[in-house]
């Protein structure tokens, strides 16, 4: 409520200084208008408009564009989630490693055209959450299959019992498999987990996928450990640690410059820190556009790298033609990426091109329809669109 009361207040000092920075803080929780600062140079005056209906463009209603991909010439799209793994190894201290190769594994099967896979923030409050049939979960999520695994360290091997239940005919069906790898040949463990988790959903790797699995380069093994390290502190969202998150992946790139998500994720570090005004926003965007860049020269086809990229160039280098094609070059690359949809909604509505813009985000709120952020921002854009109806019973 007193964000609301915030960005419809009267005097212009009250309110958020930009769109972006309202969006994100309230993403945040941290609301804080500090004057302002420089709206489009080709679109004056539009940054109210971008700050009514940014957040409102964030969600949607519209199914249509799922409906035609999930039922598209290619065949049936099979819909996964991989539920935190648990800690068998007995060591705490390894929780890194725990969360690390089962959100790996979850980015490896999100990128295979044939399935579609909840993101990590849909599935981590089912840590844990015995009382609940995988039926149960699967209903909860909208999927109809549910990965579970039991995580183990074996002297320097990575050990990971996975169970796969297919609940389509409202029957539970079960597969078990174990896979096991040195901690320096991580990746190609992780493409052996993929292809049979594939071929037992029924679902079949296009030659694509199959070349980028095969050609999976070994990363160094201490690389691995910081990255998964610095990615504990971003998934946690403890901004007061973010400096040492960056510390880490810097260490990674210097282990393995060859490392492509290290690089990503510390773009996507220093976007946050510009998102939550710790760090300057300029100079933060700044360093997130460089090393989203270096992601890209190492592996092109990472979208979440494009939308970063192209995220930067929106709100740093008010690049408009650049930032639209930085979007839309990560949807082509990744169809049902909803963070994608979202970025190049918010940025079609700043523009001005308010339908296609609430299109875009229609898309990205059917996509991941389950994380806590999509529904408090559709009710709040409700409201700031004046959708009265709308937003009471969102």
């Amino acid at each position: 409520e007193k964000a609301l009361e915030k960005a419809l207040a009267k005097a212009p000092v009250d309110r958020p200084s930009t769109a972006g920075r309202f969006a994100e803080a309230l993403e945040s929780g941290l609301l804080v208008t500090d004057g302002p600062s420089p709206a489009p140079k080709a679109q004056p005056g539009l940054w109210r408009v971008g700050a009514i209906a940014l957040v409102a463009a964030l969600l949607g209603v519209g199914v249509w564009w799922l409906s035609t991909r999930l039922g598209n010439a290619d065949g049936p799209i099979e819909r996964l989630a991989v539920l935190p793994f648990t800690n068998y190894s007995g060591d705490t201290s390894q929780t890194h490693w725990v969360d690390g190769v089962h959100g790996a594994i979850i980015t490896e099967l999100h990128r295979i055209d044939a399935l579609s896979v909840k993101p990590r923030g849909s599935v981590i409050r089912f840590r844990d959450r015995e009382d609940l049939s995988p039926t149960e979960i699967a209903d909860s999520l909208g999927v109809d299959h549910v990965l579970r695994g039991d995580f183990f360290w074996e002297a320097d091997s990575v050990v990971v019992l996975l169970e796969l239940i297919t609940t389509k005919s409202r029957e539970e069906s079960a597969w078990d498999g174990r896979f096991a790898s040195l901690t320096k040949q991580i990746n190609a463990f992780f493409g052996d987990i993929v292809r049979e988790v594939v071929d037992q959903v029924g679902a079949s790797l296009t030659p694509e996928d199959e070349a980028r699995l095969a050609e999976a380069p070994a990363v160094d093994s201490v690389a691995y450990d910081l990255y998964f390290r610095g990615l504990e502190i971003y998934n946690q969202l403890d901004v007061a640690r973010f400096d040492e998150a960056i510390d880490l992946f810097q260490q990674s790139i210097e282990k393995d410059p060859s490392f492509a998500p290290a690089h990503l994720t510390l773009a996507k570090v220093y976007q946050r820190q510009a998102s939550y005004f710790v760090a300057p926003t300029g100079p933060a965007n700044g360093l997130a556009k460089l090393a989203a860049l270096a992601a890209l020269g190492i592996d092109p086809t990472l979208a979440e790298a494009h939308v970063t990229l192209g995220w930067a160039r929106m709100s740093a280098d008010y690049d408009w033609e650049g930032a639209d094609q930085a979007f839309r070059q990560a949807i082509e690359l990744d169809e049902l990426n909803a963070t994608a949809h979202q970025r190049l909604g918010q940025f079609l509505i700043y523009m001005g091109r308010t339908e296609e813009g609430l299109e875009q985000l229609s898309t990205a709120v059917r996509l991941d329809s389950i994380s806590l952020a999509p529904s408090m921002f559709l009710g709040v854009g409700l409201g700031l669109a004046r959708r009265w109806d709308k937003a009471i019973e969102q």
